[in-house]
């Protein structure tokens, strides 16, 4: 099987994890496995961000709305969230 090796892919593979630093996402905190947004949308939501190796828990909000609030308030340079 033909394809690029191991010292060609993990540099490329690096660049993609250092470009994501900072990046945020939410999490549903239910008492069920991980499913859609869409499902239980007035449950709380844990805000995190990833530092390079691992996600790191930020924030804790009350339900879907809130945590789409901060999420994109984020993204355009606004101070939603504390910083680590």
């Amino acid at each position: 099987m033909e394809g690029e090796s191991l010292e060609q892919w993990l540099p490329r593979r690096e660049e993609r994890q250092a470009q994501k630093v900072g990046r945020l996402r939410a999490g549903t905190l239910a008492q069920r496995p991980p499913r859609g947004a869409h499902v239980a949308p007035d449950a709380p939501r844990l805000i995190s961000r990833w530092d390079g190796h691992t996600w790191r828990p930020v924030a804790v909000v009350a339900d879907l709305p809130q945590a789409r609030a901060a999420l994109r308030a984020a993204r355009n340079g606004l101070r939603a969230l504390p910083d680590e």
